[in-house]
C-alpha cells in the first residue's frame, strides 16, 4: 500500500512538491544548489530549491513548503500537513487559502504506525505469544554494529524484535549499552487512533482526537475521487482505473508515514497546549535560542529512523508435498522463472507488482511510462520491496484476530471507546485466543 495524494489541492494551499530520494538528496543539493532536508514534509524559512513559493503556514508565518513524495512524512509532519486540508483548523482566516474539503485524510488500518517503531500485534516472547497491540514499552534502535542482544546480532539502525527486547532489555537487571528508546505500540496506535477521532472525543486519559481524517476506510476511493480528502491509501490494483479516470491529472502518489526523529524535535507549540496549538517547526528559525536544521537525529552510528512497512496481499506459488514427481521439475522452473526473468512481465500487468528488487527499480518497472503514467513509480517500488502481511495472516487462520477487531475497528477507531477500555476488555482473550493459534513452518506445526 501507498498514498495516493491530490496535487491540485496541494498546491492550491501553497505546498511546493519534490520527488528526491533520500539516497540521491546530497546530489540532487549539489546539482541545483538547493539545501532540502530529508523530509516528507517540512516548512523552511528561505526557499530550499530556486524558485519556490512563499505562503502563510498554520501560524501565520511567510515559509516555503515543501512536500517530498520520495520521503514518509513522520508522524507530527503527516497530522500537521493533514491540518491545512481540515477544515476545522483551516478556515483560510490565518493561511489566507482555506481548506476546501473536509479532513485530510482517510485512515487506513494501524500497521504502518505499529511496524514503523518495530510493534506488531502478537509478539513472541520466547515461550509463546502475547497479545501486544497496545504494549506500552518503548521499543529500541541499536546505535552500534555487532551489538548482541539475546544472542542476536544487530547492525546500528535495527529495531530490536519483541523477543530480544523481552529477555536483554525489559527483563533485564540493567540496561545494556548501544541502544535508543523510541515510541512504544501503545504510542503508535495512540497516533493512528488519534488522526480519525473528533477532537471533542477522548482517546485515552487526557488525550483527544485529532479530527484530521475519516475514519470509513469503505468509502477511501470515493473520498479521493471527489477531492473530498487530499489524500489516502491506494494499492497497484487500482492504479490503472485511476489514471484512466478525468481528473488523473490530479493525482499522483506518495510513500506513507513512518517514524522518524529530527535533531530538536519536530514540533513547538503556542498559544496552549494540544494539538490546536501545535505547529512544525520551521527550517532555519530559532527555538529556544537554537537555529532548527531540521537534520536527522543520530545516536551513535544510527539515524533515528524507524521501519517503512506497508501491508500487503502477496501471491505466491507452491508445490505441495503430494505432486506428481514427475512434474516437479518443471513446476520448479516456472516458479525460478517467475521468480527473477518473469518478474519484467509481471511488471506488465498493471494488477499485481513485481517483488525482486532488480525489477522494481528497472526500466521494465519504474521507467516504463507506459506503466507508470508519468507519476511517482518510485514510492510504489519502495512500498513493494518493504512489504509485510497483516495481521489476518499470521497463523493457520485469521479467527483470533474478529475476537478484538469489531471493537476496534468500530468502536476505538469512532472515539465510543477508549483504548483503556479496549485493553481491559480484549487484553486476557487476546492472548488466550493467540495461544489456540499454530504457525506452519517448512511443513512443521
Amino acid at each position: 500500500q501507498f498514498n495516493w495524494y491530490n496535487t491540485a489541492l496541494f498546491k492550491a494551499q501553497g505546498i511546493n512538491i519534490v520527488s528526491v530520494p533520500e539516497e540521491e538528496m546530497d546530489d540532487y543539493n549539489t546539482k541545483n544548489s538547493a539545501s532540502l532536508k530529508p523530509h516528507g514534509y517540512a516548512e523552511y524559512k528561505t526557499a530550499p530549491v530556486s524558485g519556490m513559493k512563499k505562503s502563510k503556514n498554520l501560524a501565520g508565518i511567510e515559509v516555503y513548503k515543501v512536500f517530498n513524495d520520495c520521503i514518509g512524512m513522520n508522524w507530527e509532519e503527516q497530522r500537521n500537513l493533514l491540518k491545512y486540508f481540515t477544515a476545522e483548523y483551516n478556515d483560510g482566516t490565518v493561511t489566507g487559502t482555506r481548506a476546501t474539503t473536509t479532513y485530510g485524510f482517510v485512515s487506513e488500518f494501524w500497521f504502518n504506525y505499529g511496524w514503523s517503531v518495530g510493534g506488531d500485534v502478537m509478539g513472541f516472547n520466547g515461550t509463546d505469544y502475547d497479545f501486544t497491540l497496545l504494549d506500552d514499552k518503548p521499543n529500541y534502535i541499536v546505535t552500534k554494529d555487532n551489538t548482541v542482544l539475546n544472542g542476536v546480532t544487530y547492525k546500528a539502525g535495527e529495531i530490536v524484535r519483541y523477543e530480544d527486547r523481552v529477555k536483554a532489555i525489559d527483563n533485564a537487571s540493567a540496561k545494556p549499552d548501544n541502544i535508543y528508546a523510541i515510541k512504544s505500540q501503545y504510542d503508535a496506535i495512540k497516533e493512528y487512533v488519534s488522526l480519525q477521532v473528533a477532537t471533542s472525543k477522548t482517546v485515552d486519559g487526557n488525550y483527544m482526537g485529532y479530527g484530521v481524517a475519516n475514519s470509513d476506510t469503505k468509502a477511501t476511493d470515493n473520498l479521493i475521487n471527489t477531492a473530498q480528502v487530499a489524500m489516502g491509501r491506494g494499492t497497484p490494483g487500482g492504479i490503472k482505473g485511476r489514471m484512466e479516470s478525468s481528473r488523473a491529472n490530479d493525482f499522483d502518489i506518495c510513500l506513507p508515514e513512518t517514524y522518524r526523529e529530527y535533531e530538536g524535535g519536530s514540533v513547538y507549540y503556542s498559544g496552549g497546549d494540544g494539538f490546536a496549538n501545535e505547529y512544525l517547526k520551521v527550517i532555519g528559525e530559532t527555538y529556544d535560542d537554537e537555529v532548527y536544521t531540521g537534520d536527522v537525529k543520530v545516536v551513535g552510528d544510527a539515524k533515528i529512523i524507524g521501519n517503512t512497512t506497508t501491508a500487503s496481499i502477496s501471491e505466491g506459488l507452491v508445490i505441495p508435498a503430494c505432486s506428481d514427481p514427475a512434474k516437479y521439475q518443471a513446476s520448479w522452473d516456472f516458479i525460478s522463472w517467475v521468480a527473477t526473468e518473469g518478474q519484467k512481465y509481471i511488471a506488465k500487468t498493471q494488477t499485481v507488482i513485481p517483488v525482486a528488487e532488480k525489477t522494481l527499480f528497472s526500466d521494465d518497472f519504474l521507467n516504463n511510462s507506459e506503466i507508470t503514467y508519468g507519476k511517482n513509480f518510485y514510492a510504489v517500488a519502495k512500498t513493494s520491496l518493504s512489504a509485510g502481511r497483516g495481521d489476518w495472516g499470521y497463523f493457520e487462520n485469521g479467527a483470533w484476530v474478529s475476537s478484538w477487531s469489531d471493537d476496534f475497528n468500530n468502536s476505538v477507531r469512532k472515539g465510543s471507546m477508549t483504548l483503556s477500555t479496549f485493553a481491559s476488555r480484549n487484553s486476557s482473550t487476546g492472548k488466550t485466543d493467540l495461544d489456540n493459534m499454530y504457525c506452519v513452518i517448512k511443513g512443521i506445526r
